[in-house]
């Protein structure tokens, strides 16, 4: 088996090691579509998400602590909820677009994937790292980054507030749409089985 081929193995079947522990349904179907092909693979992903963030004072970012998260639209009365209780330290809101990173075999495989994205609507996307291992980062587009609370004092009324969560949920809406586009671009390429697939269907064909 070649290395390429090796490291796939090995990426798709280690122990997730993010906060939640596993893949969020919203991309599942996209990333194993993108998995299905024999010249990439996943190594990161998120499917776009709304937070509560309560920034440490140290600012260290491994000292974040998450207030809320979710993977899907929002309430004005569920951000409250957990706003109920302020902290002293900062508490932003946050929204973030889908994200996943893509190993390809080579720079013209990544350059496939490049043309889906474009196609998808999907600007912000390309190869971030091309020297060792060619990596590919796709990204939605929208976002929204705000203070929302400090020294225990809530700083939107709940007009603004509500305003700013619209926005997230309209985002998140957008970002959904966006990811279906890219599998319907990623499946009109077809599927590319890896070769060691292809290996083990001609020795049972042969048996």
């Amino acid at each position: 088996m070649q290395s390429f081929e090796k490291n796939k193995s090995a990426a798709l079947i280690k122990k997730d090691k993010s906060k939640k522990g596993s893949i969020d349904i919203e991309i599942k179907p996209l990333l194993g579509l993108i998995n299905s092909f024999s010249f990439c693979y996943t190594t990161s992903s998120c499917s776009g998400r709304i937070l509560l963030i309560k920034k440490p004072e140290t600012k260290r970012k491994c000292d974040t602590e998450f207030l809320f998260s979710s993977q899907s639209c929002t309430s004005l009365d569920e951000i409250k909820k957990h706003l109920s209780s302020l902290p002293k330290e900062e508490v932003w809101l946050k929204q973030e677009p889908f994200i996943i990173h893509i190993r390809c075999r080579t720079i013209h495989d990544a350059q496939k994937l490049i043309s889906c994205c474009s196609r998808a609507g999907l600007k912000h996307s390309g190869i971030i790292s091309a020297e060792k291992k060619t990596t590919l980062e796709i990204i939605g587009s929208g976002s929204i980054e705000t203070i929302i609370s400090k020294n225990r004092k809530l700083l939107p009324d709940d007009s603004y507030l509500k305003a700013i969560i619209d926005s997230a949920n309209t985002n998140m809406k957008k970002n959904q749409s966006k990811i279906q586009n890219l599998y319907k671009q990623l499946a009109s390429l077809g599927v590319f089985p890896s070769s060691s697939l292809v290996k083990k269907k001609r020795r049972n064909t042969s048996s």
